[in-house]
């Protein structure tokens, strides 16, 4: 009598579809992230002054956005935190950790930009030291909240750092450095190159924070 056929085992995809999605999701952002910022980047129109210059002052201005949307989501999560317990602190550390990490990006590249659209660096400009305020802020709490490792100390120093960054950007002159200057310009090009940026940049944010999870 011959033995029975050895039914085939499904493996943990198979088994398991959503838990293999949420396993390769980050993966996926960061990918596509890293796609849209490079494509971005890559189609930003020339400008008459700066040439193809000009996408490091549009990657610059994207860093800035996404180091002000993660300080935004830190913050709401730092409080949701407090309220509800809910996400857990390590999620709320993390969020904090990528505004951290793009504001210090924003101000790292300010340098190359300044020397590039005005020929040197000035250091006196008064969003210049807005930006290594919110970085000092940011960086302050996200190396507490590391070194504590105390749950509702770090939701507040995310809560806290976000009201830091709003009084900062809402009092803060514009001076040489004029305001949001891509969306005033009224050119889609711009704008939807300086948006499929941002996009991207988002998106290796979020991946970056599902992978440390």
């Amino acid at each position: 009598m011959d033995p029975a056929p050895i039914e085939p085992t499904p493996d943990s995809a198979t088994r398991h579809p959503r838990r293999s999605f949420a396993q390769s999701l980050p993966l996926v952002l960061i990918g596509a992230g890293v796609l849209a910022v490079a494509v971005g980047v890559a189609v930003v129109p020339p400008d008459r002054t700066l040439g193809s210059s000009v996408r490091l002052v549009f990657f610059h201005g994207a860093v800035t956005w996404t180091g002000i949307v993660m300080a935004w989501t830190a913050g709401v999560l730092g409080l949701a935190f407090l309220l509800l317990r809910r996400p857990d602190a390590r999620r709320v550390w993390l969020v904090l950790s990528m505004a951290a990490l793009f504001w210090a990006g924003s101000l790292a590249i300010s340098f190359p930009v300044m020397t590039m659209t005005w020929g040197g660096v000035l250091w006196n400009e008064p969003k210049l030291l807005m930006s290594a305020e919110v970085v000092t802020a940011l960086l302050l709490a996200w190396g507490v909240g590391l070194v504590a490792e105390r749950p509702r100390l770090t939701a507040a120093l995310a809560l806290a750092s976000l009201i830091v960054m709003v009084v900062l950007l809402t009092i803060t002159p514009g001076a040489f450095h004029p305001d949001n200057p891509i969306m005033a310009s009224g050119d889609m090009r711009y704008i939807g190159t300086f948006g499929v940026i941002v996009a991207g940049l988002l998106g290796i944010s979020g991946g970056l924070v599902l992978t440390g999870r």
